[in-house]
């Protein structure tokens, strides 16, 4: 099982959400709300953000989302050689052996 550097790092991510309207934040000092909104990796960079706030919406939450390691294999468990014919030809290509 392979393992990104992103995910042996960090846990999970966080957003922050607006209640009313399921909207993610976009980060700064005004933020815009979209259907994505910004990625923080580290709670410490969220907590940083949000403390530049003089006052906090009670219709803001944060969202915690946690990272799951997807299984990975190598791809030569899904590839399939090509077949040879008889002839030296393989299968799927528009070979002619050259004439002598």
């Amino acid at each position: 099982m392979l393992k990104s550097k992103l995910t042996a790092k960090y846990q999970c991510i966080y957003k922050v959400r607006d209640k009313n309207t399921g909207l993610f934040s976009t980060g700064s000092h005004h933020p815009r709300w979209k259907k994505s909104g910004k990625v923080w990796h580290r709670i410490g960079d969220l907590k940083n953000h949000l403390n530049q706030f003089k006052h906090m919406p009670d219709n803001w939450e944060v969202c915690e989302f946690p990272i799951s390691i997807p299984l990975a294999y190598p791809a030569t468990n899904y590839f399939t050689p090509p077949q040879v014919r008889p002839d030296g030809s393989i299968m799927g290509y528009r070979y002619t052996p050259p004439s002598v």
